[in-house]
C-alpha cells in the first residue's frame, strides 16, 4: 500500500492502550508473511497468555479484515482449550454442528468410514490418535464391527470409551428408520450426551445452536424431504447465518 499511496498512507503501528475500559491491541509481525497457520498460532498463544494473566475469555474479541483465515485461528484456539464464538462463521461450520453432522453421516452410511472415525474422535466419544489408529487398522468394514482380540490392544479407558460410543451409534442407527428427520437429529444429540457436552466445551450458545439445528431439520422435512442424504446436500449448499444472542 505504501508503494501506491506514498506519504498519503500511514502504516498501522502495533500498540496496546485502554480507551473507556476497552483494551485494544494491534498485533503486527513478520509471521503474516510465513503463512496463516503460523500467524494463527501466534495469535492463539497471545490469547492464552491474556487468559492466564486474568482476562476473561468472554471479554476477548479478535477482529479480522477478511473471513478467509478465521477457521484456521479457531482451530488453534480450540487446541488450547479456548472456547470460540465465531460470529462470522456459517452456521453449519460451527464445531458443535459439524460434530452432529458427522454422527448423522456415520449412521446413514456404513461405508462412510471417515465419518465413523471422526465421530469416535469427536467429544461425543473422545478417543485418542493411538486408539483411532488401532481401530482404523482392524475394524471390519463389511461386518461393521471389530473383534474383541483387537479391542484388547486399546488401553482400558479407551476401550470403554469406544464400546460406549459405538453402542450409542448402533442404537441411533437402528432406530433411525422409524423416526422422522427432526426426531432423528434430536435423538442423536440427546443419546450422544451432546446437549451436556457442547455447552461445556463451546459455551451456552452451543446448546442454543443445537436446538436451532433441530428446527432446521424439521423445516427441511416439512418443506422438502425426510431423506438424510438430501439434508446433507442442503446443508453443504446453504449459507445459514448465526443469530447472535443478546445474552
Amino acid at each position: 500500500v505504501t508503494h501506491l499511496l506514498g506519504d498519503l498512507y500511514d502504516c498501522l503501528v502495533g500498540k496496546s492502550e485502554t480507551i473507556e475500559n476497552v483494551k485494544l491491541e494491534l498485533l503486527t509481525s513478520d509471521l503474516e508473511f510465513e503463512g496463516p497457520e503460523k500467524e494463527a498460532k501466534s495469535i492463539a498463544n497471545r490469547v492464552k497468555l491474556l487468559i492466564d494473566s486474568g482476562e476473561k475469555p468472554g471479554e476477548i474479541a479478535i477482529l479480522f479484515r477478511r473471513k478467509k483465515y478465521i477457521d484456521i485461528l479457531e482451530d488453534e484456539l480450540l487446541k488450547l482449550n479456548i472456547s470460540v464464538n465465531n460470529t462470522a462463521q456459517n452456521f453449519v461450520k460451527k464445531v458443535e454442528i459439524r460434530d452432529v453432522i458427522v454422527l448423522l453421516k456415520a449412521i446413514s452410511n456404513k461405508r462412510d468410514f471417515l465419518s465413523l472415525m471422526s465421530y469416535l474422535r469427536s467429544p461425543m466419544v473422545g478417543l485418542n490418535d493411538n486408539s483411532l489408529f488401532i481401530i482404523g487398522r482392524y475394524f471390519n468394514r463389511e461386518e461393521y464391527n471389530i473383534e474383541d482380540k483387537f479391542l484388547e490392544k486399546l488401553e482400558k479407558d479407551e476401550r470403554i470409551l469406544f464400546e460406549k460410543g459405538f453402542k450409542r451409534l448402533i442404537k441411533i442407527k437402528d432406530i433411525r428408520p422409524i423416526l422422522s428427520l427432526r426426531d432423528t437429529v434430536s435423538f442423536a444429540i440427546k443419546e450422544s450426551g451432546y446437549f451436556e457436552i457442547a455447552p461445556m466445551l463451546y459455551g451456552n450458545i452451543a446448546k442454543k445452536n443445537l436446538f436451532k439445528f433441530i428446527d432446521i431439520a424439521e423445516n427441511f422435512e416439512n418443506e422438502i424431504s425426510s431423506n438424510l442424504t438430501e439434508f446433507f446436500s442442503y446443508l453443504e449448499d446453504s449459507e445459514i447465518d448465526i443469530e447472535e444472542d443478546d445474552d
